[in-house]
């Protein structure tokens, strides 16, 4: 028998990107009516740091060890609202991220059944992230709610451990619908768009995140001015953090 000639598709050559700017309904993972999950949680943060701030005493914990609150400082306002504001900051990032990763990304590298079921993983990977923040916002509560009532030590602790179970979450539904399914038809050759092969730049692509080219989940496209913000924001809540929970 002969062999069959090959011919090259247009649009899967090295030197072209085509992006589709269309999102169809079948792109869309969750509906955008599952973020609204994110205001009960915080909007008891603020009302605890309200209605709770004539019931606190004049020094307020501000750091517990695995037993007890080991720190205090003098209650003001500025102190009272930290944790509804970094519960703020941390839910607007977590947001952003919710409204790109339930979106198919854009295709950068020309075929979406090179990853057959990644919408599976994507959707499964947006509820695990408002899981995260849920639980997240919780961790602020109990920190607001700790300054006028007793919240047993070990609860801080929670947000820690679910961080575990969130992860093994995560590799599971990883290795069940996208690592361990096979690549369908060819794939658009990027290497050039991968700084250093780790950081994914090309302003040509709308997608503020695309898919890792190694591991697991998303990265930001460092062409994007919005990735550049959500780093900062990440980086700024870190170092609150830790400012925060190193304070004496």
């Amino acid at each position: 028998d002969a062999l069959p000639i090959w011919t090259p598709d247009a649009n899967l050559v090295s030197d072209k990107i085509s992006v589709e700017l269309s999102l169809p309904d079948r792109d869309t993972v969750v509906s955008a009516g599952w973020f609204a999950l994110f205001l009960p949680v915080l909007l008891a943060t603020y009302a605890a740091a309200l209605f709770g701030y004539p019931l606190m005493p004049s020094s307020v914990p501000v750091h517990y060890n695995m037993r007890a609150a080991d720190a205090w400082a003098e209650k003001s306002g500025w102190i009272v609202l930290e944790p509804a504001l970094l519960s703020t900051l941390s839910t607007a990032i977590l947001f952003v991220c919710g409204l790109f990763m339930r979106r198919a990304p854009a295709s950068v590298r020309g075929n979406p059944e090179a990853a057959p079921k990644a919408y599976r993983f994507r959707k499964y990977s947006v509820f695990l992230l408002l899981f995260t923040a849920i639980l997240m916002q919780s961790s602020f509560l109990a920190v607001e709610a700790g300054y006028f009532v007793f919240v047993p030590p070990l609860w801080f602790l929670l947000p820690s451990l679910a961080g575990v179970v969130l992860v093994a979450a995560v590799l599971y539904l990883y290795f069940r619908f996208v690592r361990a399914k096979k690549p369908k038809g060819e794939i658009l050759d990027d290497d050039d768009r991968w700084v250093l092969g780790m950081f994914y730049y090309d302003p040509a692509n709308p997608s503020v995140f695309v898919e890792k080219r190694v591991g697991i989940g998303y990265t930001p496209n460092y062409g994007r001015p919005a990735a550049w913000l959500m780093t900062i924001g990440i980086i700024a809540v870190i170092v609150a953090s830790v400012l925060l929970s190193t304070r004496s």
